[in-house]
């Protein structure tokens, strides 16, 4: 490739590392690795279905970036790490400021595991409503980090920093849990979602702790929902149905979250035991904020198409990111059935979720000014 002699070798898992023995210019790096992309964009099949593969790639350069195998190592691991933070399937070379942001997350991380072991993390519950008679089905379960000398933490700034040191398997464990007995002290048997990370569903054994956690709360199958992403779905395609199909066999509902920004494909919806599509946000922003030259929005077609689709897989919908009044309309007449935003509620504690259920249905711009 390039005409530039490596060798190449499997690090672990799904790291690889080449090693070009005579210095190659960042240009004739940057070439390589947009080689390594083209190559792993071609789409390849498998048992009838198509699979697309994508690569972070980490540059060092000797001496400059270390004289030592393990110091060019840990300085391609420190380009790699920016890679992936800056949207993954990209390239960056290694730079000095580098370990002053490994530093950073080391210290976040290390802050993480004393928050979790002194409980300083809180559920909140976002209301999710019905369009066609205003009634408020449930909740999303949202967790926040209280640090102690930060204050809040966004999630964005620290869930993929445990998803990759594993710390998100007993997060998502004690949330899970959490959310299941705050839902148990609610005065109607509203519905409870929860989030589930790749992580989760790929090392830990979900089937048990789910099953264990309804037990051991005493809530019913039916109400609780588990909300995946399409990233998700790419851990081991075959295992992850047989879960999801064994959790359903359970009571438990499936969603699919975020959708129409990942992969979106067709076979993901066949061949997964879905209950719901959750349509991300950014098109609902984009249906109400942008029209093409003919004066009709490209996002509300897609929201159409979306529903259709929906509604020929048997598949329940939900509309996030609905902030305004004008926006709900919006989606009620495309035809959504569901919805959640800062319009019909914030993110609340269980105290006032469980207040909220009491004194709904109530005036919704009032609760939202």
């Amino acid at each position: 490739m390039l005409g530039i002699f490596f060798y190449i070798a499997r690090l672990g898992g799904d790291e690889f590392a080449w090693v070009f023995p005579h210095r190659i210019s960042p240009l004739q790096a940057t070439l390589f690795g947009e080689k390594i992309h083209e190559s792993l964009s071609i789409p390849w099949l498998h048992q009838e279905h198509s699979f697309n593969l994508g690569a972070s790639i980490g540059v060092a350069n000797a001496p400059m970036d270390g004289a030592l195998p393990v110091s060019l190592q840990r300085a391609s691991d420190m380009a790699l790490y920016s890679a992936k933070a800056s949207g993954k399937n990209r390239l960056c070379f290694y730079d000095p400021k580098l370990d002053e942001y490994a530093m950073l997350r080391l210290a976040l991380l290390n802050d993480f595991r004393k928050s979790f072991a002194n409980h300083d993390f809180v559920v909140l519950y976002q209301p999710q409503i019905r369009f066609s008679d205003n009634a408020l089905i449930g909740f999303e379960t949202l967790v926040r980090w209280h640090h102690p000398e930060r204050g809040i933490v966004s999630p964005i700034e620290f869930i993929h920093l445990i998803e990759e040191n594993g710390m998100i398997i007993p997060l998502g464990k004690w949330v899970l849990n959490q959310a299941c007995k705050d839902a148990m002290t609610w005065s109607a048997p509203l519905q409870i979602a929860v989030n589930v990370s790749p992580v989760q569903i790929e090392r830990s054994n979900m089937l048990l702790t789910v099953a264990s956690t309804l037990e051991n709360t005493e809530l019913p199958a039916s109400r609780l929902e588990l909300e995946l992403t399409e990233s998700s779905l790419m851990c081991d395609g075959d295992n992850t149905i047989n879960l999801l199909n064994e959790l359903r066999q359970q009571g438990v509902k499936i969603a699919l979250d975020d959708f129409g920004t990942g992969y979106s494909s067709l076979s993901y919806l066949q061949r997964f035991p879905f209950d719901k599509l959750k349509v991300d946000r950014s098109f609902v922003i984009a249906a109400s904020n942008h029209t093409n030259s003919d004066g009709k929005s490209d996002a509300k077609s897609i929201l159409r198409a979306i529903l259709q689709l929906a509604q020929v897989l048997n598949l329940e919908t939900i509309a996030e990111g609905v902030e305004t009044q004008e926006v709900g309309t919006l989606l009620h007449e495309l035809g959504f059935e569901n919805a959640q935003g800062y319009f019909y509620g914030r993110p609340i504690t269980a105290d006032q979720a469980k207040q909220l259920i009491i004194d709904w249905p109530h005036n919704i711009e009032q609760n939202n000014s």
